[in-house]
C-alpha cells in the first residue's frame, strides 16, 4: 500500500519523498513549507513512519502508525511548541533507536516556534545525532533563516479549484457546492472540505455580499456585532472571512481590468460597480488581511482580530 495515497495535488513533493525513501538516504532535516490545509502534515506522517519501517529490525512492524518508540511528534499536549519541547526532544534523542536504524521528530507547527525555542531547536539541527531525522511542518516562510539554512526544504502547493473540485465531487458533494467550496478555500482542500459540508454555504455568499454593501453605508456597530457572531463559531469565521477576501480580489481585479471573465465569481461585477473602490487601497487592505488572519490561525485574542479585520475591510470600501 502506498504511505501517501489520500494525498492530493502534491505530486512533485510525494516524488521527492519516494525518492528519498527509496535511497535510503535521508538529510537530517526537512522544512515541510506551504499553507495550511493541504496535506504537509500527513505526507509527514507518512514519510516518518516509512523511513522508521524501512529500517526496521527483521521481525516486521511491531507497532501501530504514530505510536512507534523511535517517533518523536512536539505539540501533542499543546497548540505550542515551547522551549520545553525542545529540551525535551534533545532527551529523546540522546538514546539510540530501538526498532528502527532511525528516530525520527515531527514539529508540526514549526511557525509557532518562539525565538527562545528556535534558537534551542538550532543546536540541534547543528549537531543532531546520525540517527536523527527532524522534520518541521510550516504554515509560513518566514521561519527564523537559520532553521530552514539547515533544512532540507519540501514545498507544498495550494490546490488548483478544478482539482479541489473534482476531489469534492468523488467524495459525494453535489456539483454546485462543490464548485462553490472550491473556489472559496484558497487551495486548501482541508477548508473545501469543511465549506462543503457547512449547511448554509451558498446563503454565505449572499449575505457576504450584503454585509460588504451595509459597511460601506454604515456605522461601526455592525462590525462590533459581527466581530462578536465570529467569535463563537471558528468554521463560520473561517468561511466568512474567505468569502471577504474573495469579493474584495474580484472588486479590485474588475476595477482593474473590466473583464468579468476574470473574476472567481462573474456575478461579483454587480458588486463592484456599486462599490467604486480604490484599487491600491483594497490590494494594500488584502495584504493586511494576511497578516491579521495568520494571527487568527493562532488564537491571539480572535474577537480583537476579527474586529480589526472588519476595520481593515471597511477601510477597503467606505465612500467617502
Amino acid at each position: 500500500m502506498d504511505a501517501f495515497a489520500g494525498i492530493v495535488g502534491q505530486q512533485k513533493a510525494v516524488s521527492f519523498l519516494q525518492t528519498v525513501l527509496q535511497q535510503g538516504s535521508p538529510v537530517h532535516a526537512y522544512l515541510f513549507v506551504g499553507p495550511p490545509g493541504i496535506g504537509k502534515t500527513r505526507a509527514a506522517t507518512a514519510f516518518a513512519c516509512s523511513l522508521l519501517e524501512a529500517g526496521a529490525a527483521a521481525g516486521g512492524r511491531t507497532w501501530e502508525r504514530e505510536n512507534h518508540p523511535d517517533l518523536f511528534v512536539a505539540g501533542k499536549t499543546s497548540s505550542k511548541v515551547s522551549i520545553t519541547e525542545v529540551r525535551r526532544l534533545e532527551e529523546w534523542l540522546a538514546y539510540h533507536p530501538y526498532l528502527s536504524s532511525y528516530r525520527v521528530a515531527l514539529f508540526p507547527g514549526a511557525h509557532l516556534l518562539s525565538m527562545e525555542a528556535a534558537n534551542a531547536l538550532l543546536k540541534t539541527l547543528e549537531e543532531p545525532p546520525a540517527y536523527a531525522v527532524i522534520v518541521l511542518i510550516s504554515d509560513e516562510a518566514d521561519v527564523l533563516p537559520t532553521v530552514r539554512s539547515r533544512c532540507q526544504e519540501v514545498k507544498f502547493n495550494p490546490l488548483p479549484v478544478p482539482l479541489l473540485e473534482q476531489t469534492l465531487l468523488q467524495e459525494g458533494t453535489d456539483l454546485v457546492r462543490a464548485g462553490l467550496a472550491a473556489r472559496l478555500a484558497r487551495g486548501s482542500l482541508k477548508r473545501a472540505r469543511l465549506f462543503a459540508d457547512f449547511p448554509e454555504l451558498g446563503e454565505s455568499l449572499f449575505h457576504g455580499r450584503d454585509f460588504l454593501l451595509e459597511m460601506a453605508r454604515g456605522g461601526e456597530l455592525i462590525l462590533l456585532r459581527k466581530a462578536q457572531e465570529l467569535e463563537k463559531d471558528e468554521i463560520k469565521r473561517v468561511l466568512f472571512f474567505s468569502i471577504m477576501e474573495v469579493l474584495l480580489r474580484d472588486i479590485a481585479v474588475y476595477h482593474e481590468t473590466k473583464d468579468q471573465r476574470m473574476l472567481v465569481f462573474p456575478e461579483n461585477m454587480n458588486l463592484a460597480t456599486k462599490l467604486p473602490v480604490k484599487v491600491e487601497r483594497v490590494k494594500r487592505v488584502l495584504q493586511e488581511m494576511s497578516g491579521l488572519l495568520v494571527l487568527l490561525g493562532r488564537n491571539i485574542n480572535p474577537l480583537l482580530i476579527n474586529l480589526n479585520i472588519l476595520f481593515q475591510i471597511r477601510r477597503a470600501v467606505k465612500e467617502e
